[in-house]
């Protein structure tokens, strides 16, 4: 789960229905809505066990090297104010295909991620909070050039994103 906001979590009572989950990555960012609240219910539920992830902690999943580059650690200081910079962002590399997952990280998370040592192109980029204003930075956008950005967004939602036309820093059709 890169974050705990409800477009992150709401669906995950149904994955507990259909799969058997045994542990969950979580960004550590408390939100004490009842969505949040139903989560943690539906988790203790499931007998699953939570991971709290923070940069620099390496994981192998059978071949495939997960880097986790976001949020910041404990000793670099406390998580950031805004829960979608807090989101957990992970490089996946498996041989030279690098493809980053950075959830919602808006523009403090991007600039902590371009300023760390896991910088360099992408094959894929799932393109950080929706496509959204508030990301996609230039600065983050020269560290990690993806050569495919993938929007995960739903066609219409009630907050308005992803916008119309997605961040200005990405080229190639729409």
């Amino acid at each position: 789960m890169s974050n705990p906001d409800a477009d992150h979590i709401g669906g995950f009572l149904d994955v507990f229905d259909a799969f058997p989950v045994e542990s969950l990555f979580v960004s550590g960012d408390p939100n004490g809505t009842l969505t949040y609240n139903t989560f943690l219910r539906g988790v203790r539920d499931e007998g699953a066990k939570t991971e709290v992830l923070r940069a620099g902690m390496p994981m192998d999943w059978g071949g495939v090297r997960a880097d986790v580059i976001g949020p910041p650690t404990n000793l670099e200081g406390r998580l950031f104010s805004e829960i979608n910079d807090n989101s957990v962002a992970i490089l996946l590399t498996y041989g030279t295909a690098r493809i980053l997952l950075a959830g919602d990280a808006e523009a403090n998370e991007e600039e902590y991620m371009a300023n760390g040592s896991y910088t360099g192109p992408l094959t894929i980029l799932r393109v950080t909070h929706h496509g959204s204003n508030t990301s996609s930075t230039p600065l983050f956008l020269s560290r990690f050039p993806p050569k495919v950005a993938v929007i995960h967004a739903a066609w219409t939602t009630p907050t308005g994103i992803p916008p119309p036309r997605p961040s200005t820093g990405y080229t190639g059709p729409a």
